[in-house]
């Protein structure tokens, strides 16, 4: 599984994310800044998500410097 970096909020430092977000297909090289909603999952299965994520607008793209 492919694994995401993120900051949520408003905060400083990546953190890994390992869920989907739908409406969202990564580019590897790309750089995104994201509008997502987050919603509760009622009932989630034990070894599944507890929220789901659903893209709402992607705000930029960015080619990434190797």
């Amino acid at each position: 599984m492919r694994c995401l970096q993120v900051k949520e909020g408003g905060a400083e430092k990546w953190s890994d994310f390992y869920g989907h977000i739908e409406g969202f297909t990564f580019t590897p090289g790309m750089q995104y800044k994201l509008l997502v909603r987050v919603t509760p999952i009622e009932n989630p299965p034990a070894d599944g998500a507890d929220k789901r994520y659903v893209l709402v607008r992607m705000l930029s793209r960015v080619l990434m410097p190797n």
